[in-house]
Formats: C-alpha cells, structure tokens, sequence
C-alpha cells in the first residue's frame, strides 16, 4: 500500500502572537482586514493613533495571524470587569478574504478562548453578523451558544 504525501496547509505557515506595537506595517494590514469586516466605514476609525492606543489598552488583547509577509487575520479580546465577574467580549475577527478556509480564524479564537481562560474569564460573548454564515458556523463549533436576546446601539457622534 502506497502512503501518499498530504498537502501542507497553508495555516500551517502561520504564526500567531499578540500585537504588541503599532508600526506602518501592521496599521496597513490592519486596516486593510477592518476594511474587509466593516467597509469603508474603518477609513476614519482606525487611525494609527487610535489603533495603537488600542494595542496600548491593558484591556485588550489583539491576537494577529502572519504569513511570512503580513498580518493575515487578527481578533480582539477584551477583559470586562464588572461587579458580577471578569468576562471577556470578542471584536473585530477577520481573515483576510484571501486566505480564508485555511483553518486561521480557528487558530485565532482557539487562541482568545485559551486566553480567556488563562485570564480567569467567567465567560466570552461576541456577535456576529447572521449573514457570515462560515464564522457563525465556526462560533458554534466552538461552543459558542446563539442567545435570545435584544441588542442595542446609541451612535456617539463627536461634535
């Protein structure tokens, strides 16, 4: 019987490690993926100011993916510390649309959810748009739970 050879994934050549500085480099890729999660609506939001106070945040723990050239795929933990516990909400999870079906945005909230834990997280929540049908489906591979509940949003705008 012959044993064939199995095609290395591509994941494989991934490398995951938390952001830990904002540079010219990572602020293009970054922006480059928040476009891809949230449009053209990122343009504004993601200036390299306010992304590196993101990165800077001790709160947050922005977990990237790298190929050997660029930030393929990121997420984002956030620690909550309430009265009732420590909880933790899941942000911005994105795979460049390149790169996606390789197993990377797995290797991203395995990753967070180990975090979390280590963290001593009660629990992790995040939402998820209903027509991204694969990161929904990843989410509930995961463990994740859909919730009944009602979300709300109040746009701040700056006058």
């Amino acid at each position: 019987m012959k044993i064939m050879k199995m095609p290395v994934s591509p994941a494989t050549k991934i490398t995951y490690a938390r952001l830990k500085k904002m540079d010219r480099a990572a602020h293009r890729d970054i922006r480059t993926l928040v476009g891809q999660l949230v449009g053209n609506a990122a343009e504004n939001r993601y200036a390299p100011a306010v992304m590196a106070r993101a990165v800077r945040n001790p709160d947050n723990f922005i977990l990237t993916a790298r190929d050997s050239t660029s930030i393929v795929g990121m997420a984002t933990l956030i620690a909550m510390l309430t009265p009732s516990g420590l909880y933790g909400m899941v942000e911005d999870v994105v795979v460049n649309a390149q790169v996606r079906g390789m197993g990377i945005g797995r290797g991203l909230m395995r990753r967070l959810i180990a975090e979390a834990r280590r963290r001593n997280m009660l629990m992790l929540e995040l939402t998820s748009n209903p027509g991204r049908i694969a990161a929904n489906r990843l989410y509930q591979s995961l463990g994740f739970q859909k919730r009944e509940t009602n979300p709300y949003r109040l746009m701040l705008t700056r006058a």
